[in-house]
């Protein structure tokens, strides 16, 4: 079998393609940046640069792979998160477009997953085994950011796109689902903890210590 992965090489998508290396027969790496050295004379690893919004690379992906995860995307932070058209544009665009190539007869894409946020049903109040009937998708007006918007748009696309709703199952269609994982970081990330370092020398930087599960007892620094 043949994994794609679009978005491969940010800190997400290269730690999945070495996650779920064993378990493919080849993996098929797509982003707009150049592949990182430690990929490059690895046979099973094949490479291939542009963006999501190109319909013709996608297209080639869904001819090749049988799964397809979705990691890329824009806005979460830095600059691009005022850049709202280039957000939209690739967030939701490039969904829409990989769906496309996914649903195309000559795909052989049969599992569809993609990487939303948890921003998309996240009110701010603390959720103890939430599930998607407690927390659903919350209002396009009640976002605070653009991008979260985005993603929650995107996550539609990608479940709509869910064929096993037909009653004439067959072993050819697609599934699809989304995952909305919290912020996530780790060893080798770059965005979110070298932010907060920078923060935290500014002495702007506000966090709580507190024992167990106790709602008291929080010490600010």
């Amino acid at each position: 079998m043949k994994l794609g992965v679009l978005g491969a090489c940010g800190f997400v998508g290269s730690y999945l393609c070495d996650y779920l290396y064993d378990d493919f027969d080849e993996i098929v790496m797509t982003d707009v940046v150049d592949l990182p050295e430690e990929y490059k004379n690895d046979e099973q690893i094949q490479f291939l640069k542009g963006s999501i919004t190109n319909q013709d690379l996608m297209n080639s992906v869904a001819e090749m792979c049988d799964v397809v995860l979705v990691i890329a995307s824009v806005g979460m932070s830095s600059v691009g998160m005022m850049d709202k058209k280039m957000c939209f544009d690739v967030n939701v665009g490039g969904v829409e477009v990989v769906v496309k190539a996914c649903k195309r007869e000559e795909s052989k894409v049969r599992l569809l997953i993609y990487t939303s946020s948890y921003n998309v049903c996240f009110d701010g109040k603390r959720a103890i085994n939430g599930d998607e009937t407690s927390h659903p998708p919350l209002s396009p007006d009640s976002f605070n950011d653009f991008y979260s918007l985005t993603k929650m748009l995107a996550e539609d696309i990608v479940l709509k796109a869910d064929e096993n709703q037909n009653k004439n199952q067959n072993k050819n269609q697609l599934t699809t689902l989304a995952l909305r994982p919290p912020a996530i970081y780790g060893e080798g990330e770059v965005r979110h903890f070298s932010r907060i370092c920078a923060l935290m020398d500014q002495g702007v930087y506000t966090f709580k210590f507190r024992k167990g599960e106790e709602e008291e007892g929080f010490e600010q620094f």
